[in-house]
């Protein structure tokens, strides 16, 4: 017999750590993105990416940014990043917490 979909928020958000804790550590990143964007809806969108201000300063790359609006800023030989002002959450993935 197959499980059935999630038919809460509150079953969404349980499915969606489950599948988050059960990634293998290299797919962390993709999983924790595909999840939140089940999750979180339009007006805001999930992006995975660096952050950069109008001067060109940036950020190292996030696993995970919760946006809204706001068009990527490209930079000379750089990835495309999400401009700061459209940026609502921004989360990082570590394998350890070392100190």
């Amino acid at each position: 017999m197959k499980p059935e979909p999630p038919s809460t928020l509150g079953d969404v958000i349980r499915s969606a750590g489950q599948a988050i804790i059960a990634a293998p550590p290299e797919q962390l990143d993709a999983v924790l993105t595909a999840q939140l964007r089940q999750i979180v809806l339009p007006p805001y969108r999930i992006d995975a990416g660096a952050i950069a201000d109008s001067g060109g300063r940036r950020t190292a790359p996030f696993a995970a940014l919760i946006c809204n609006g706001g068009v990527p800023l490209d930079g000379p030989g750089q990835e495309p990043a999400v401009p700061v002002e459209s940026v609502a959450v921004a989360i990082d993935v570590s394998q350890s917490l070392d100190i």
